[in-house]
């Protein structure tokens, strides 16, 4: 085969490379579940996460004793102790079946992928409250949009010959600030801002190991945005906490690059395709009501429910507007906290206990597909200083993929004198 026919061999699989799927294969696309820029677990992330609240359910709408809480209520730094200081983490995996390439009509598995997330501590947060006024800062993850990376080899006589590879990473990280005013002892009021900033890369590479041809499409994307947070906190009575919190919509700007590549040492061909473009994500409104009761000095009981506008959403990329057809959800997260106390090498030891279940309808229209969590949770608390862990397992339903997630958590909190109930 001689270098000119190498050329024009390349520059047609090049081109057959770039086309679009055929109609068979694209219509196995879910479009939303399995779409590039879908966060893994849910659609539904609003603000940091601890292990106080993830070992209950995830409320945090009126939860003033943690610290990351301040992320998506910011009247609540006014209310909580008047210093707490804490670090957070957590490891998780995540079941998928159809992305990128895999199960969409290009590699098919036997069976679901999973996605495992390492970071251990990856979060803090501080608060603390001086005469009626809170201030609340925190920085961590918000979004992952990591996928596992899948190869598929054909080998002959133990020689491969032609690989295929899938590669996709990306991660979006949230910094707000909270400032918050308490009048009197039962309400409290905020604002909060909150920047956010991360990067996306996706590569799918094709090697023909006996042509001696590669083929690469190498996409990245640099995230960054701002959005506000609203939050108001009522005690009508001492055992009865009320709040309301909104998120502003606000735009998820992108620098995207793009290049596709064709590479034939033998022919002395290398044709390189880049692009560049301003992409952007209009992420939706964001509100929300919760309620915490206290019974008695030994049970609390927590509820937030969470309105997502995802019928606002659009998707911007590389100068062409994609299909999302969302409908709006409703999220529904629920906590229970029963607590013990220990005398442990001398001490004096608070232990609470939690459990807790979440209903998290995802936006896609098609198909209905939904999680439900368990969560559970245990702690130790000293007269100055916290740790907590949280587990949560979640199902997935009405996809016929029954994708599953786990996740694990671990907090320690530095904070002022506390009472017996956090």
């Amino acid at each position: 085969m001689t270098g000119k026919t190498i050329h024009v061999f390349g520059v047609c699989v090049l081109i057959l490379f770039l086309l679009p799927a055929p109609p068979d294969a694209r219509a196995q696309m879910v479009i939303g579940q399995y779409s590039d820029e879908a966060p893994l677990r849910t659609w539904n992330n609003y603000g940091l996460l601890s292990a106080l609240s993830g070992g209950m359910g995830n409320v945090r709408f009126t939860l003033a004793d943690d610290a990351a809480a301040g992320s998506v209520n910011p009247s609540l730094p006014a209310l909580g102790a008047s210093f707490q200081l804490a670090f957070s983490g957590s490891i998780s995996t995540v079941s998928l079946n159809r992305y990128g390439i895999v199960n969409t009509g290009v590699l098919v598995t036997q069976s679901d992928n999973a996605a495992g997330l390492f970071p251990l501590f990856d979060a803090a947060a501080l608060t603390f409250r001086w005469r009626g006024w809170g201030i609340g800062i925190g920085y961590g993850p918000l979004e992952s949009y990591s996928r596992p990376k899948t190869i598929y080899e054909a080998s002959d006589a133990g020689e491969v010959y032609y690989q295929l590879e899938f590669l996709q990473q990306g991660l979006l990280r949230n910094a707000h600030l909270a400032l918050s005013r308490a009048f009197g002892a039962s309400v409290s009021i905020g604002v909060g801002v909150n920047v956010i900033g991360g990067e996306w890369e996706k590569t799918v590479r094709e090697e023909r190991r006996t042509l001696g041809i590669t083929i690469t499409d190498h996409k990245t994307e640099s995230y960054s945005g701002l959005y506000f947070t609203g939050g108001i906190t009522v005690r009508p009575h001492s055992k009865l906490t009320l709040a309301a919190v909104v998120r502003t919509p606000f735009t998820r700007q992108s620098e995207g690059t793009s290049l596709y590549r064709y590479v034939s040492p033998l022919g002395g061909t290398d044709i390189q395709i880049p692009a560049s473009a301003a992409n952007r994500t209009e992420m939706p409104a964001v509100a929300g009501v919760g309620f915490s009761y206290v019974p008695s000095n030994t049970v609390r009981l927590v509820s937030d429910i969470t309105f997502f506008l995802w019928n606002r959403y659009r998707f911007e990329y590389f100068e062409e507007e994609l299909e999302r057809d969302f409908k709006n959800s409703l999220k529904w997260n629920n906590g229970f906290e029963f607590i013990n106390r220990l005398r442990l090498f001398g001490r004096n030891l608070v232990n609470p206990m939690r459990i807790g279940f979440i209903y998290d309808p995802q936006p896609m229209r098609t198909p209905n597909s939904r999680y439900l969590y368990l969560t559970l949770g245990m702690g130790l608390t000293w007269p100055h200083a916290s740790l907590d862990f949280g587990t949560m397992f979640g199902w997935e339903s009405g996809s016929g993929d029954n994708l599953t997630v786990y996740r694990s958590f671990i907090s320690l909190t530095i904070h002022s004198l506390k009472g017996d109930l956090r």
